[in-house]
C-alpha cells in the first residue's frame, strides 16, 4: 500500500511541473532545499523523453544582472555538455547515435528549417565553439538573443532552469528583483524556470509575480521516505498562505522582454567575486555517460575498450525495484544484477543526498541488485585499478550465476 502511495507522490510531483506553461517561472518552497531540488531534478531521469534539467545554486544572493548573466554561462555549460547531440527533442537525444563518438552535426540551414527561431550563422557559432570544447557565448548578441539561441539547442520545450538560492538573509530589495529576472529568463528561453526557495518566504508579497502555480513540499527527511514521494499531499501555494496577496494570473500580467529596464552585465562582469559564481549541473542522458562528468566518461572509454567488460556493461540506466520506483543508475551489468554508482563527494555527503543514496542501495538490494559505490576522484586517480576491480567482481558473480 505504501508503495502505491510514494508512486502516487511522485506523479503529482511530475503532474505539477507539467501543468507550468513553456516560458513562465514559478517556485517551489522546501523546507529543506536539498528536498526541493532532488524533486524537481529527480524527473530528468524518468520516462522516454524526460526534462532536460540546467541547475545553478547560490550560496549568497546574486544580484539580478549577475543572477541572469550567469544562467546564460549556465545554458551556454549545457550546450557544450550535450554536444553534438543538439536541436532535437529530449526523447530524441536519448537515443541519438552520436553520443557513440561519432561527431557528426545537424546541418544549419535544415536546423533553421526544423527549428524555428534558430538562426543558420548562430547554430554553426555553437557547434564550431562545442567542437573546441569551449563555452559557446554569443557575446555579440543582446542577452535575451543569446539565452534563447542557446535554450533552441536545447529544447525550450523540454528545458527546466532551476534558480536554487541557498541565502540566510533576505529582504524586499533583493525578493523582487529575484523574481523579475527569473521571470525574464523564462519569457526569453520559452523554458520553465523554477525558483528553489525556503518554506519560510511562503506568502511574501514580492515573491506574487512566480507564485502562480507553485508548490510547497513539507521536511519529511525524518519519515523514511523520499520527500517527493511522501508526506501530506504537495499543495498549491494559495491554500497555503491565506494571508498572502493573491498573485497575479500571467494572462493579467505584462510579458516581460529583453526592453524590461534591468540593467545588463558586460563582458566584465564574469570577473565578480568568485564566491558569487552558482554551481551548475546538467541532467545525464539515459543510455550514455553523463557528457558532464569526466568520472563517468573515463570509466566508459575504459569499459568499452576492454573486451571482456565492453559487452556487460550499460550506462545511466532506470531500474525498476520491487516496491515500484525507478532510480537512475550510472552503469549497470544487468545480467549479473550489478548496480554501481560513481559519488563525488560535494554532491553526495549533504545530509539529503547521504540518506537518499542509502535509501537507493536498500531497494536495490531488496529488489536483487548488489550496488557498488565507486568514489569518482579514484576513477580520475587510477582508473586501472578500478577497472581491475570491476573485472574481479565480475568473475565472482559470473562464477554465482553459473
Amino acid at each position: 500500500m505504501k508503495s502505491a502511495e510514494t508512486r502516487e507522490g511522485a506523479a503529482r510531483i511530475s503532474a505539477w511541473l507539467a501543468s507550468v506553461p513553456a516560458g513562465r517561472a514559478c517556485a517551489l518552497f522546501a523546507e529543506v532545499i536539498d528536498d526541493g531540488v532532488a524533486a524537481v531534478g529527480e524527473l530528468g531521469t524518468h520516462g522516454d523523453s524526460p526534462p532536460t534539467i540546467v541547475t545553478l545554486e547560490w550560496n549568497r544572493l546574486p544580484r539580478l544582472s549577475q543572477e541572469l548573466s550567469k544562467a546564460a554561462a549556465a545554458l551556454a555549460d549545457a550546450t557544450l555538455t550535450l554536444h553534438p547531440a543538439l536541436y532535437m527533442s529530449s526523447g530524441q537525444r536519448q537515443l541519438d547515435k552520436r553520443w557513440d563518438g561519432a561527431e557528426r552535426e545537424l546541418d544549419a540551414e535544415a536546423t533553421e528549417r526544423r527549428v524555428s527561431g534558430a538562426i543558420p550563422s548562430v547554430v554553426n557559432r555553437i557547434f564550431a565553439e562545442c567542437r573546441q570544447r569551449r563555452r559557446p557565448r554569443l557575446r555579440d548578441l543582446p542577452l535575451a538573443d543569446e539565452v534563447r539561441q542557446l535554450a533552441l539547442a536545447l529544447d525550450p520545450a523540454q528545458l527546466v532552469v532551476l534558480l536554487v538560492i541557498r541565502a540566510e538573509e533576505w529582504s524586499e530589495a533583493t525578493l523582487l528583483p529575484l523574481a523579475r529576472g527569473a521571470e525574464w529568463l523564462a519569457t526569453n528561453t520559452a523554458a520553465r524556470v523554477v525558483l528553489v526557495l525556503p518554506a519560510r518566504l511562503l506568502g511574501h508579497a514580492s515573491l506574487d509575480s512566480v507564485t502562480y502555480r507553485s508548490l510547497s513540499l513539507p521536511d519529511s527527511i525524518t519519515g523514511g521516505e523520499d520527500l517527493a514521494q511522501n508526506g501530506p499531499d504537495p499543495r498549491p501555494v494559495g491554500s497555503l498562505a491565506s494571508t498572502r496577496v493573491s498573485p497575479v494570473p500571467h494572462s493579467e500580467r505584462r510579458p516581460l522582454t529583453s526592453d524590461v529596464d534591468i540593467e545588463f552585465p558586460d563582458a566584465s562582469s564574469e570577473s565578480d567575486d568568485a564566491t558569487q559564481d552558482p554551481s551548475v549541473s546538467v541532467s545525464p542522458i539515459l543510455g550514455h555517460p553523463h557528457p558532464g562528468s569526466e568520472p563517468e566518461l573515463i570509466l566508459h572509454r575504459r569499459i568499452t575498450s576492454d573486451a571482456e567488460l565492453s559487452p556487460l556493461f550499460q550506462y545511466n540506466q532506470v531500474v525498476k525495484t520491487e516496491d515500484g520506483h525507478t532510480p537512475r543508475v550510472d552503469v549497470v551489468w544487468t545480467k549479473g544484477r550489478l548496480a554501481i554508482e560513481i559519488d563525488a563527494h560535494a554532491l553526495h555527503s549533504r545530509r539529503r543526498a547521504f540518506f537518499q543514496d542509502r535509501l537507493r542501495d536498500y531497494r536495490l538490494i531488496a529488489s536483487g541488485w548488489r550496488v557498488w559505490r565507486i568514489d569518482d576522484q579514484e576513477i580520475i586517480m587510477d582508473a586501472e585499478r578500478v577497472v581491475e576491480k570491476l573485472r574481479k567482481l565480475v568473475r565472482i558473480l559470473g562464477k554465482e550465476e553459473s
